[in-house]
């Protein structure tokens, strides 16, 4: 039947004193208000035709599931998560083709992501993704139109391991921060960062191209030949900055950590104005 499950305070947990068992919302409403629900895996919408709804709301509100959560199977299914609010997921969240998932200022912490053809609405708040396959912005594409991913300016994305950016495929964020463990863009890739600071932790290859504006970027960049870095605005990148890829742009460039412009003797296209307090190592090793 339909009903509205309101926790306004203290815990709901879903399952058996000995473990946690599974949770289905059909035709109901669920709403976390500065409460915290615990659940194994959980299904909001299983049955055709049903619909279900949950919203987790407020400061220290909290749905903690240790097992995977689908946001619509078979229904049509709504997960918001508003200011103050966290929903951790162990394994995977899967959004089906019926399922909305819809982030308010809240945070979503999950092991997996996948999108299969519903709706990611990210207006502001954190998306944190710790399973060591890490994403692939493939696997989140209806974020935005076709292959390209735009991030409200308010949303940070966290990915414990590494990050992907497929070939064709195209991220932007416009004053959120970015922090990976890695970071692979592939050929014909982008990625486009404006505003913000940015921790690419053990490093970002970059095969394809970088548009960056009035931004800082912590972690070694790799760009060879074929790739090319854009700075609009004012760079500043922290760590070493290596390969033979081109720099292009009306911005300044900030090397802290110093520029390697040689993956082996090549002609560098550089356009932009740049700036070292290390030293610039060309291909023969010579030092300007």
């Amino acid at each position: 039947g339909q009903g509205e499950l309101n926790v306004g305070g203290g815990d709901l947990s879903v399952g058996a004193a000995t473990g946690l068992a599974g949770v289905s919302f059909n035709a109901d409403s669920l709403s976390v208000l500065s409460g915290r629900v615990t659940s194994g895996d959980s299904v909001i919408a299983n049955d055709v035709n049903s619909v279900g709804r949950v919203v987790v709301t407020g400061e220290g509100a909290e749905w903690a599931n240790s097992g995977d959560l689908i946001v619509g199977n078979l229904g049509g299914a709504t997960l918001e998560i508003n200011t103050g609010a966290t929903v951790n997921v162990a394994g995977t969240t899967n959004v089906g083709s019926l399922g909305s998932l819809r982030l308010h200022g809240g945070t979503l912490s999950t092991g997996i992501l996948e999108n299969n053809g519903g709706t990611l609405a990210f207006q502001s708040g954190a998306v944190i993704v710790t399973g060591s396959q890490g994403l692939s912005i493939g696997q989140i594409s209806d974020i935005g139109s076709g292959n390209v991913i735009t991030l409200a300016p308010q949303t940070s994305l966290a990915i414990t391991h590494t990050l992907t950016i497929p070939s064709s495929n195209q991220l932007i964020m416009t004053g959120g921060d970015l922090e990976t463990g890695a970071t692979e863009i592939q050929n014909d890739a982008q990625l486009f960062l404006s505003g913000g600071t940015h921790d690419f932790g053990t490093g970002l290859t970059n095969n394809g191209s970088i548009v960056l504006d009035h931004t800082t970027v912590n972690g070694p960049v790799t760009s060879p030949a074929g790739s090319s870095i854009t700075v609009l605005g004012d760079v500043i990148f922290n760590d070493a900055v290596n390969g033979a890829g081109g720099i292009f742009g009306p911005g300044t460039a900030i090397f802290n950590g110093g520029h390697n412009p040689g993956d082996s003797p090549a002609a560098l296209s550089i356009e932009a104005t740049l700036f070292t307090e290390a030293v610039i190592r060309w291909a023969s090793n010579s030092e300007e």
